[in-house]
C-alpha cells in the first residue's frame, strides 16, 4: 500500500521481518537450501470419493474441448437488472450454465456418453459443477 512505501524505515523493516506476521495463521516453515520440505495433510472420505469420481471420468471417457471468447457485457448488464428484482441473487456461474443447458439442448450431440460400443445421446441435460 502506498502508506506501507511512504513509511518505509529501512531499520524497521529488518526487525519487523524477523516477527511472525500477526495474522493468525501459522507460517509455512523453510527447509535449508536444497533439502526437500513437505507437509502431508489428510484428505476426507468424501474428497477421496470427489477424486476418484473425477479421475473415472477424465480416463474412461474421451474428451474434447470447445474454447470460444464470449463479450459478457450484456451478461454483465442483465444480471444487474435480475438481481435488482430476484429474491435469490444470481451469480455469473448461473447465467453460463443456464447458456451451456441451452446450447447443449440445440447441439444434443454435444450432449452424450461414450459407452464403449455405443453412444448414448442423452435428450435431458444434466450438469454438475465442482466449486471450492
Amino acid at each position: 500500500m502506498k502508506k506501507d512505501v511512504d513509511g518505509f524505515v529501512p531499520g524497521k523493516a529488518a526487525a519487523a521481518a524477523s516477527q511472525p506476521p500477526a495474522t493468525g495463521k501459522t507460517s509455512i516453515p523453510s527447509a535449508p537450501a536444497g533439502q526437500v520440505s513437505f507437509e502431508e495433510v489428510p484428505v476426507s472420505q468424501m474428497r477421496k470419493v470427489i477424486a476418484k469420481r473425477l479421475a473415472e471420468s477424465k480416463f474412461t471417457a474421451p474428451h474434447f474441448y470447445i474454447t470460444m471468447a464470449i463479450d459478457m457485457d450484456q451478461a454483465v448488464e442483465s444480471r444487474t437488472r435480475l438481481n435488482e428484482v430476484s429474491p435469490v441473487k444470481i451469480s455469473f456461474n448461473d447465467i453460463v450454465l443456464k447458456a451451456v443447458a441451452v446450447a447443449l439442448k440445440q447441439h444434443p450431440a454435444v450432449n452424450s456418453s461414450w459407452l464403449g460400443d455405443k453412444i448414448r445421446i442423452n435428450h435431458h441435460v444434466n450438469i454438475g459443477v465442482a466449486v471450492g
